[in-house]
């Protein structure tokens, strides 16, 4: 039963919850039946949790035919025990928003998948403990808070991994790199100072509140998206606390419209008309497919020839493929 893992939200919350949440783990009430549900609210670190609550749902529901449940709190800390409750939500063809999770919880629920074609995408604006047999994606990353000697480590197990410089440099790719987006962890740390008040990892220079919300409707957008974390290492301070609670829900708010807009254009699912497009490349003397969606306009590219290994790319990137010039990212594939 998965009653056994959570905390009921309480009356308060419920009241407030109830203009997104068709579905509630209240406090008095049976665990809910979850059929149906396609997003799903939990709480990891309870004061973390309730704050973000608070103040996203006192926004403006766009999404109202989107069920969305509120299951509550997770009753420990325990990421070990954390763990079977996720999985069997997961199992439900679930997402579920975790807040508050520590980023390893990502790793070692992925080790307890039961598919090995999961990559963790993780936005920070450092990098994370990883090992080298796991797919990872880092974005936001500063380098100058980076060892040189990590940086080339990444660089050996990544395809697709940008610093904080090359996402706003680059903001095409950045989209086409979300829209692949797996096992999500969004650290505050990758938010700048003035924008997240409260992240005692946040430096001068980052991602504004604007720019991480972009980011979270790309990944919402994703067709192949499971899960999604978001946390923030606070200092104990009512107001630093307020104003980066409120950072953190408008980005789930865009993250849940990215949701509700996603466009159903993949190669493999839609049955919108798509336009194929071979280069041979002089460099690796193969063949590089790409292909378009007529309808929405976006581009994959095709791994290996491989009909089940579409990749999100951009129009820039075909282009510059189509002179010649192959993007390092690609190559990689």
């Amino acid at each position: 039963m998965l009653s056994h893992w959570f905390s009921p939200i309480d009356n308060t919350l419920s009241h407030l919850a109830g203009n997104y949440c068709q579905i509630m783990y209240e406090d008095g009430k049976d665990f809910p039946v979850l059929e149906h549900t396609k997003l799903a609210f939990i709480g990891f670190d309870k004061e973390f949790s309730n704050n973000v609550r608070k103040q996203f749902y006192s926004f403006n529901n766009h999404f109202s035919p989107l069920q969305i449940a509120d299951l509550g709190n997770l009753k420990s800390l325990d990421v070990e025990f954390s763990i079977p409750a996720i999985k069997e939500i997961l199992d439900g063809g679930i997402i579920p928003i975790l807040l508050g999770a520590p980023g390893h919880i990502i790793q070692k629920l992925m080790h307890r998948l039961e598919s090995d074609s999961s990559t963790i995408f993780h936005i920070s604006n450092r990098l994370p403990d990883y090992h080298s047999d796991d797919k990872y994606e880092i974005l936001g990353f500063q380098r100058h808070l980076c060892e040189l000697d990590r940086i080339t480590q990444l660089e050996g197990i990544s395809t697709s991994s940008m610093s904080l410089a090359k996402m706003r440099a680059h903001p095409y790719i950045q989209e086409a790199v979300l829209r692949d987006a797996n096992l999500t962890h969004f650290d505050g740390s990758a938010i700048k100072l003035s924008d997240n008040p409260a992240s005692i990892e946040s430096n001068t220079s980052g991602l504004t509140c604007a720019e991480s919300c972009q980011v979270m409707k790309n990944i919402g957008g994703s067709q192949n998206l499971k899960l999604l974390n978001i946390t923030n290492y606070e200092i104990i301070d009512e107001k630093r606390q307020y104003a980066s609670s409120i950072t953190i829900a408008e980005m789930i708010w865009y993250f849940i419209e990215g949701y509700h807009q996603k466009l159903n254009d993949h190669p493999t699912t839609s049955s919108d008309q798509l336009q194929r497009f071979v280069i041979h490349s002089l460099n690796t003397d193969a063949e590089m497919i790409f292909v378009k969606n007529e309808t929405s306009g976006r581009w994959w590219f095709m791994s290996n020839g491989n009909e089940e290994q579409y990749h999100a790319c951009s129009h820039e990137e075909y282009l510059e493929a189509a002179r010649g010039d192959i993007p390092d990212r690609l190559l990689r594939y």
